[in-house]
């Protein structure tokens, strides 16, 4: 309640020695308006001041709010006057209620801690999305948790960044993560990760990361969404791999038409009359072998044409 009051007093410039005593309405000019009555201890005076139409919706609203608060505390009044009646001992009903509230502090506490750390690891899971993905791709996480590898990322990050070559300590200290998860003769790779080789059985402010409970909490969660920006990425990934083999095989069927005539006339016959389809037995040969079109071209206007015949009948079966 003294936050509320704190409230109305700071809008209508009230000092904090009165006390706040009651909210009436008036009308003037067939209008209705409102005032707060208070009490001032020191001059023995009661005050009104006038609550300003800008400010009439929030003052109601927060008075409603004090409303409440007092008929809360009476009720409560009344219950406690009913336990002394009954038990007669004030001291004991005491006890009792510090204790009880000691246990609501505690999990009040223990609520915090846990949105905290949760948070912290959802921040976390941010921060090494790119470095997580690439373990992903590795494997590591088939033996390792999310929450596992994030406190490895973690640790290992805060401990490049100590080095005068950071970067390079940082993928170093990737490759052996790598290395030690995929060790199928390692049966903890976490443990020889954690223990053996950058943290030595510390403690470290990535602790949390670790905790059955938050790993209950969130750490399913993390995998599904792990999961969601691999496939998002793979299908990235695959749209501009279907972009450049479109593009290239543009280029291809534009270059097929630059050829002698009697090229692709072979072509035709042995692979295909349709163009797309001789760029595509094109295209999968030039990715696989690494040359350009200028090479092929040079290779092909300089090659007899029972050589010719048989590179098409290659291109076909490919």
């Amino acid at each position: 309640m003294l936050e509320v009051e704190k409230k109305i007093k700071q809008k209508l410039g009230i000092d904090e020695t009165e006390v706040l005593s009651s909210l009436t309405s008036y009308r003037k000019k067939g209008k209705t308006y409102y005032k707060i009555v208070t009490y001032d201890s020191k001059t023995k005076q009661s005050r009104r001041y006038h609550v300003p139409r800008m400010f009439e919706e929030e003052i109601l609203a927060l008075w409603k709010q004090r409303q409440k608060y007092i008929e809360e505390e009476r009720e409560l009044e009344r219950e406690v006057k009913s336990l002394l009646k009954k038990y007669g001992d004030a001291e004991k009903i005491k006890e009792i209620l510090e204790k009880v509230a000691g246990e609501s502090f505690d999990k009040a506490v223990s609520s915090y801690a846990i949105k905290t750390y949760t948070n912290k690891a959802k921040e976390l899971f941010k921060s090494f999305k790119e470095d997580l993905i690439k373990l992903y791709r590795e494997g590591v996480l088939k033996r390792l948790s999310v929450l596992q590898v994030l406190y490895l990322l973690a640790n290992l990050k805060e401990i490049s960044e100590d080095t005068e070559r950071g970067s390079y300590f940082f993928k170093k200290g990737l490759n052996t993560i790598i290395k030690v998860a995929k060790n199928e003769r390692i049966p903890n790779p976490f443990g020889t990760l954690k223990n053996d080789f950058f943290l030595s059985g510390k403690q470290t402010p990535y602790d949390f990361l670790l905790s059955n409970f938050l790993e209950e909490l969130i750490g399913e969660t993390l995998g599904e969404l792990l999961e969601k920006e691999i496939e998002k990425l793979v299908a990235e990934e695959k749209a501009k791999e279907i972009e450049g083999k479109v593009k290239k095989l543009k280029e291809i069927v534009s270059w097929f038409e630059t050829l002698p005539y009697e090229i692709k006339q072979i072509a035709k016959e042995v692979i295909s009359d349709n163009v797309l389809d001789i760029a595509e037995k094109f295209y999968k040969d030039m990715k696989e072998c690494n040359y350009s079109l200028d090479e092929a071209k040079a290779f092909l206007t300089s090659s007899p044409r029972d050589n010719l015949v048989n590179y098409m009948q290659y291109l076909k079966s490919i």
